[in-house]
């Protein structure tokens, strides 16, 4: 086994409709009996439209080659959408101070030297619940830290000069789909993103429903006690349109699936052992073969797929 570091492939190479390789960004080719992308929702069905499969007509109208017609690359694009709150906190608990001068470097050198302390904590509490009684199993996740980051300048994290408390959650299976485009030939160019955030009923009154779960438990003891105001959205922030505004405001939770889906119906893209649809030589695996999102974060059930894709590949 090799492993290339920092090796960018701008393109498959095909003879026909067999996958025997790929090129790299400096021009690098390597030749390979089989290809398995493991690029992620976004840039997996990106490769594949750059190659010449996927919707044709999209791939025509931006001047690529269409080598094969497979109308499900780049659709079915699902998200977790967020919305976050913060409140700001009347005591000086929370972990603020924590990430700047002499603490952030005391905070560092204990990472540094045993992998463990401030730096090496996620979130604090992980929440499921259900966003009406008629829910059979939960559908909202909400995730609750002791500390509250200021996101207003792009590219950095930094903590908020007060001391502040923060929540984010989302709808854990979305109904929303959205769609990954070429915007040209250019391998370099960045895919047209279409999100289609919160496009259904079900996905909006989960999330307000969800905002207001998230407020109750603040104001509940005996965090009541300790909270003076909510920054964010803030307490004018009440009406339902209003809410989904905040949402929309908000990030995504970074867990794109659904764009490369596993099945045998036409708009599938793999088949039962991740194989492409009409090409030969090249299999996806990653979070784009999902047929819907995970109830949950994407990580474990991406490890376990992968775990399971050696046994499948290991038998072929």
């Amino acid at each position: 086994l090799e492993v290339r570091c920092n090796a960018r492939v701008a393109r498959l190479l095909l003879e026909g409709r067999r996958v025997i390789g790929v090129e790299m960004a400096d021009g690098q080719r390597h030749l390979a009996r089989e290809i398995i992308l493991c690029a992620g929702a976004i840039h997996s069905p990106m490769l594949l439209m750059q190659a010449g499969i996927g919707p044709a007509e999209a791939l025509r109208r931006v001047g690529i080659a269409v080598v094969h017609d497979l109308p499900g690359v780049g659709s079915n694009l699902r998200e977790h959408k967020l919305l976050s709150l913060q409140v700001r906190l009347n005591q000086p608990i929370s972990r603020n101070r924590e990430y700047s001068g002499l603490r952030l470097a005391a905070n560092v050198l204990r990472y540094a030297v045993s992998y463990g302390g401030l730096l090496a904590r996620t979130y604090d509490v992980n929440s499921l619940a259900c966003s009406s009684p008629n829910e059979a199993r939960p559908d909202l996740q909400m995730t609750f830290s002791g500390q509250a980051a200021d996101a207003s300048s792009a590219g950095t994290i930094r903590m908020h000069d007060w001391h502040g408390l923060s929540a984010f959650g989302y709808a854990l299976r979305p109904e929303s789909t959205g769609l990954i485009l070429p915007r040209s030939s250019d391998p370099d160019a960045p895919p047209v993103i279409i999100t289609n955030y919160l496009a259904t009923e079900g996905d909006r009154r989960r999330t307000i429903a969800m905002t207001h779960w998230m407020r109750a438990i603040f104001a509940s003891p005996p965090l009541r006690d300790l909270v003076a105001a909510e920054h964010f959205p803030g307490a004018d922030i009440r009406s339902d349109d209003d809410i989904i505004a905040a949402a929309h405001a908000d990030q995504s939770a970074a867990h794109a699936v659904g764009t490369c889906r596993i099945g045998t119906d036409p708009l599938a893209v793999v088949d039962p052992k991740l194989r492409v649809h009409g090409i030969d030589g090249l299999r996806v695996m990653d979070c784009s073969v999902m047929p819907t999102q995970v109830s949950g974060n994407t990580n474990g059930p991406v490890t376990a797929m992968a775990w399971h894709a050696t046994k499948v590949l290991g038998a072929d």
